[in-house]
């Protein structure tokens, strides 16, 4: 089997997930709210909620993709395809550069607002239920995709991004 160039998904990845995130910082994403569909509850869909945590996604991502948590997953990924080109295996790396490159796509998609964010929030669970409890919520939702009844809509995004660690700065 031809051995496979590596490719963009993989060894520049975490520069264009990086570089994507700073550049859409400074900017205000105005994509049509999503479906009225909490992102977070632990009591499934409440009929009347009282308060209800609200979430920008911009900020989600931004910190998400700045993350420790996702370079752990970039490095992993890069030793897996680096493992397998090593054994000779360029069908595993093919797939893992595939994974890469989707990966990237996925990223941009759901900074443009195209993509769904349940990845991250599987991912973020534990801080979620810990906002949740804290704030006394009875679910968390994106910013501005909630009107409802008559809820309190408590923005929680700061409370949320600050428990995902970012990434270590090189010294």
């Amino acid at each position: 089997m031809k051995r496979p160039r590596l490719t963009l998904g993989i060894v520049a990845a975490t520069s264009l997930f990086a570089g994507a995130a700073i550049t859409l910082s400074g900017c205000q994403m105005h994509s049509p709210p999503a479906t009225q569909a909490p992102w977070y509850t632990t009591a499934g869909l409440p009929a009347a909620a009282d308060r209800v945590g609200t979430v920008d996604r911009t900020e989600l991502l931004i910190a998400y993709y700045g993350s420790a948590m996702f370079d752990e997953y970039l490095q992993d990924l890069r030793q897996r395809h680096e493992a397998a080109l090593a054994a000779d295996n360029y069908e595993l790396a093919s797939q893992l550069e595939h994974q890469g490159e989707s990966g990237q796509e996925h990223a941009h998609q759901q900074l443009a607002g195209k993509e769904g964010v349940e990845d991250i929030l599987i991912k973020i669970e534990d801080v979620l239920a810990a906002v949740m409890r804290e704030h006394n919520l009875d679910m968390i939702v994106e910013a501005g995709t909630w009107e409802v009844g008559e809820a309190q809509l408590i923005d929680v995004t700061e409370a949320i991004v600050s428990e995902i660690p970012p990434r270590q700065r090189a010294s």
